[in-house]
């Protein structure tokens, strides 16, 4: 996509969202690096802390799925390809972050049950559906 015009929300280097474990990075800051003699720019949407619950910044499974899994279904109900894509170091947060663990619910099953939802409460006789999982 280099080159062109592109609305990305998630991404590592696209334009980086912080999960768990993430430096405060107030939404609207901006990230510079410099590759091959060439400064890029990226703005956070969103940075998160999830390390602990009694913290008054914690965010919870729910509001991460709030903040970047709902509106990535909504832009695929309104006709867009979607992806959600999860980056970091090691130990990061990445897999309990997409899938959750025990009564923590993760991205995906959220998105899915919703999906599934949305699909179900359809009541227009010339709307169908097509799910495909590659």
């Amino acid at each position: 996509m280099l080159g062109r015009q592109c609305r990305a929300f998630v991404g590592g280097f696209v334009k980086p969202v912080l999960l768990h474990g993430a430096a405060a990075a107030a939404p609207g800051a901006t990230l510079r690096l410099a590759q091959n003699g060439k400064e890029h720019s990226f703005t956070y949407d969103h940075s998160l802390w999830s390390m602990s619950p009694s913290d008054a910044h914690f965010a919870s499974q729910e509001k991460v799925y709030e903040l970047v899994g709902r509106d990535l279904l909504n832009h695929a109900f309104e006709g867009y390809n979607t992806c959600l894509f999860a980056y970091g170091q090691t130990g990061s947060g990445k897999s309990y972050t997409m899938m959750g663990y025990g009564d923590q619910i993760g991205v995906i099953p959220r998105l899915c049950n919703e999906l599934f939802e949305r699909i179900t409460a359809n009541t227009n006789p010339d709307l169908t559906f097509n799910v495909e999982v590659r």
